[in-house]
């Protein structure tokens, strides 16, 4: 764009005449240019037959705008957007260590990985997941690896000599230590042949005291898993060596010397048991000393309460106990607890008479005409208040027991609050700070951890819901066996209990491990 400067030079002791009189006017100069927007001053001279005029003028844009036009915007920066400097025609130009268009990309190391490392910053090197070094090129093997090497992450490859899926077996143990003593053989073991075929036994034994297990399990239609759920820990010891040791010694080095029964005499059918520093008799139930020889007088300590009387036998005893006791020892007082006439059966049932229901016969039944109880409810009517009423079974709520009540079996452990959602017909346990869990059933002070020694791991261990099928409740005691297969190699086993939230429930567990 062009533009035009006009310059009039005037008389300056005209105080008291206009300016605008011509007469009085010196020069005037008319410059007619091109803008072009610069820092440097432009100097004119403009001449006349009596006058010279000199002057200079330059055009400047606004501040972070640039061109000849001055419409090009840039505006320094050095933040997460960019990191960059304004040229003189308005272009970017990037800090040291910074590129790209907008000159946010850090310039990593050269010798920074391009697949396993990344930057941030200038001159960093950040390493990915699985990867480490100063200019993360090394992988990172397996925590648990003694004597391997990497070429991925998490990798264990042994070197030359060792064996096993830690690299932790000496393939030539029996040459280079000769651990047997006493005079035992050394065999090298194969690690790979070991490890093939091998599984653990698990037996469980349950109890359910309040019979409210499996009801509970299927009245929320949850599987059993979570409520019996638990960790079974292994750590492979294998040393790469066997010994088998000489007469009279055992171990694994054979450094014990087996101990003599041959001048022990056991009574009442007890046995003689080898041990470490002799031998010592094993006796059977009812018998107790050195050699078995005295008898257990299990009456002796009068066991029977509340006027039992003590009856011994073999091995044993029982107490005779009176009409209104029962126990192992006579302890449970046991009156009949049946109203309105009914007749007790046994310790602790009910045969009531026409008319009557109830666990103690304690509600009178007449025919309703209003209600319909649902879900196995009981409608009972009272004929003097002119109201029905249906008696819901646990677990069942609502006027005519339409609607299942989950909180009434107080799912929520440790003090938390169950609140029942009867659209989603569920409910949803509010804990306390010290406690979390879908029940609330774990203790966040006290709650038992799993730690794995070196060389270990984690196998978790699961009873399904399918092992049930067929037993919605049940009291008394229920056991199954479960085999699990096993990673090579010979193992420690060692157990963690997870159930610290079903007070009511106990759980034993036997392992066995087996090769075939």
């Amino acid at each position: 764009q062009s533009f035009t400067l006009s310059v009039e030079a005037w008389h300056d002791n005209l105080r008291n005449r206009t300016l605008r009189d011509p007469r009085y006017m010196i020069q005037r100069v008319v410059d007619t240019n091109i803008v072009k927007p610069s820092h440097k001053w432009v100097k004119k001279v403009m001449r006349s037959n009596i006058t010279m005029m000199s002057f200079e003028y330059r055009v400047v844009c606004k501040k972070n705008y640039y061109g000849e036009a001055c419409d090009h915007f840039c505006r320094v920066r050095d933040d997460e957007l960019g990191h960059y400097y304004c040229t003189e025609n308005g272009t970017l130009k990037c800090m040291d260590g910074w590129k790209g268009t907008y000159c946010d990309q850090a310039i990593c190391p050269e010798q920074c990985h391009n697949s396993y490392g990344s930057c941030k910053k200038p001159k960093e090197c950040s390493c990915r997941f699985g990867w480490e070094g100063e200019f993360c090129t090394k992988c990172k093997k397996d925590p648990n690896c003694l004597h391997g090497i990497c070429y991925e992450p998490w990798q264990c490859i042994c070197e030359p000599g060792w064996t096993g899926f830690l690299c932790n077996i000496d393939q030539n143990y029996c040459s280079k230590y000769g651990p047997c003593e006493n005079g035992g053989t050394c065999f090298s073991t194969n690690f790979e042949r070991l490890a093939s075929n091998r599984f653990v036994v698990i037996k469980y034994s349950f109890k359910d005291e309040d019979s409210y297990f499996l009801l509970f399990a299927t009245l929320h239609r949850m599987p059993v898993v979570r409520f019996l759920r638990f960790s079974l820990s292994y750590k492979e010891i294998h040393t790469g060596y066997r010994c088998h040791c000489a007469e009279g010694f055992y171990g694994d080095r054979c450094e014990n010397h087996v101990r003599s029964c041959d001048k022990i005499v056991c009574k009442n059918h007890g046995t003689c048991v080898t041990g470490e520093v002799g031998g010592w008799c094993a006796c059977p139930k009812g018998f107790t000393g050195d050699f078995c020889e005295k008898e257990i007088n299990e009456c002796q300590s009068s066991p029977c309460q509340n006027g039992g009387i003590c009856v011994e036998y073999f091995n044993d005893y029982a107490c005779d106990c009176r009409s209104d006791y029962g126990g192992k020892n006579c302890e449970l007082y046991l009156p009949c607890p049946c109203k309105n006439g009914g007749t007790c059966i046994g310790l602790s049932q009910c045969k009531c008479r026409d008319g009557f229901t109830g666990r103690r016969c304690e509600i009178v039944i007449n025919k309703c005409k209003r209600l319909h109880c649902k879900n196995g409810g009981t409608c009972l009517s009272y004929a003097r208040e002119g109201r029905e009423e249906c008696i819901c079974p646990l677990g069942i709520t609502g006027s005519e027991c339409q609607y299942k009540d989950y909180c009434v079996q107080k799912p929520c452990l440790n003090g938390g609050t169950c609140r029942y959602h009867k659209r989603q017909r569920s409910f949803k346990c509010s804990c306390s700070s010290e406690f979390n869990g879908n029940w609330c059933q774990y203790d966040k002070r006290t709650a038992p951890q799993i730690r794995n020694e070196p060389g270990s791991s984690i196998m978790p261990l699961f009873i399904s819901e399918q092992s049930f099928r067929g037993e919605k409740s049940f009291t008394g005691e229920r056991s199954l066996t479960r085999k699990q297969p096993m990673s090579r190699g010979n193992s420690v086993f060692s157990f963690a209990k997870l159930i610290y939230f079903l007070p009511f429930l106990t759980l034993n567990i036997r392992l066995m491990v087996c090769d075939i």
